[in-house]
């Protein structure tokens, strides 16, 4: 029987998804995490469900090529350079489905289908919270079945459990885009900061954007509110209380402290990130933009980033490169000392004003939101001094 327990559970809901007499039923738990419910009158012990797990046993691939690309026409709603935008174009431009995680009319992260252009930018943009799957396995198998090309992207446990789901289809088309994922904070704690922020600030959010950019600042890792009277709020980094609790690390769903994908061997067919170690880029390559890390997986990922070549600026890079700023490549974040637990709080009216006063220190996302060219000065001038300070 599969275990409920958040130190061994993605939520992913392979399982869920996978049981042949529906005895499995996904539930909140004190968190706010999703965790598989059996009903154990109905389960016939078939162990399906522990087999389906992707936590255990699932098959990874060894990186075959490294790129540091970003879109030839990155459009401002992206926050990294772009690239998935265009893969998910490619995709959809030849008649294929794209699923992603968008949000909800209500704010709640959720892996979506989509058949069409216009629906892309829903998409776009990061969401530091963890999506619900919902039922997409499934929507997933059935597209596979008629033929359709499909891109699915998602966390690396959200792919591993689709590919568990999907062992004895034909996958084929199937092509799997995983980020590099930090680690997920519970819906539940991001509904909460949703209700305290709209109390605090008299308003209802339309629209929320967890790294908004702007002609105006140049900024990124800035959280954009849109209103429903169409006004836009910034809520700087390093003061808004739910940037700071998902960047202290201490609010993570307990299985991703020893989370077996953040590894060196990948579970999609590519991976991508932002490209964080601009010493190891050519001399203004990326100058004022973002840049994304492109990981090839395996012939299907290098397949589709060939056919996008052409809509790309892009370098050869290596695997070492792009570890320098991505340590969720090679090992999980590790559990901080002051790992809480959100139950805890979560019937704390106060509790995000508490956060908004402590002193936050972001100095590592303050120095990688600017621009490559900028950081490459910095640090050659940090060197300078040091050198300076020595001798």
């Amino acid at each position: 029987m599969i275990s409920a327990d958040e130190k061994n559970c993605t939520g992913c809901r392979a399982c869920e998804a996978s049981c042949p007499k529906g005895c499995i039923s996904i539930k909140e738990n004190n968190n706010g995490f999703l965790l598989p419910e059996v009903d154990t009158e109905k389960c016939i012990s078939c162990n399906i469900c522990s087999k389906i797990c992707p936590v255990e046993h699932t098959e990874r691939n060894v990186p075959l090529k490294v790129y540091a690309a970003y879109s030839k026409a990155a459009a401002l709603k992206s926050t990294s350079g772009g690239v998935f935008s265009v893969l998910a174009k490619q995709v959809l431009d030849n008649n294929g489905i794209v699923y992603g995680t968008a949000f909800s009319e209500h704010l709640e992260a959720e892996t979506i289908r989509i058949d069409s252009i216009k629906e892309l930018v829903r998409l776009q943009g990061s969401k530091y919270v963890q999506g619900n799957t919902r039922d997409t396995y499934k929507q997933v198998s059935a597209d596979l079945k008629t033929g359709l090309r499909v891109l699915y992207s998602g966390t690396p446990c959200q792919i591993a459990g689709l590919k568990k789901y999907l062992r004895s289809t034909d996958t084929s088309q199937l092509i799997t885009a995983e980020i590099i994922c930090h680690g997920v904070t519970s819906p539940q704690m991001f509904k909460d900061y949703i209700d305290w922020y709209e109390k605090h600030n008299k308003c209802r959010i339309k629209d929320y954007s967890f790294r908004a950019k702007s002609k105006e600042n140049g900024r990124d890792f800035c959280f954009l509110v849109t209103d429903t009277k169409g006004n836009a709020r910034f809520s700087s980094e390093f003061k808004d209380p739910y940037n700071k609790a998902y960047m202290s690390s201490e609010w993570f769903r307990e299985v991703c402290y020893s989370c077996p994908f953040a590894a060196e061997q990948r579970v999609g067919d590519i991976t991508l990130g932002d490209f964080w170690n601009a010493d190891a880029l050519p001399k203004g390559f990326g100058k004022n933009r973002r840049v994304s890390v492109v990981i090839i997986n395996s012939e299907y990922g290098d397949a589709l980033f060939n056919d996008v070549k052409s809509l790309l600026i892009f370098t050869p890079s290596s695997w070492e490169a792009a570890k320098a700023g991505n340590s969720n490549l090679f090992r999980p974040t590790s559990r901080s000392v002051k790992k809480q637990n959100y139950a805890e709080h979560r019937n704390n009216p106060h509790f995000f004003d508490e956060l908004s006063g402590l002193k936050g220190s972001i100095p590592k996302y303050a120095f990688n939101q600017l621009p490559m060219d900028l950081r490459r000065s910095i640090k050659k001038t940090g060197a300078a001094l040091k050198h300076i300070v020595k001798g």
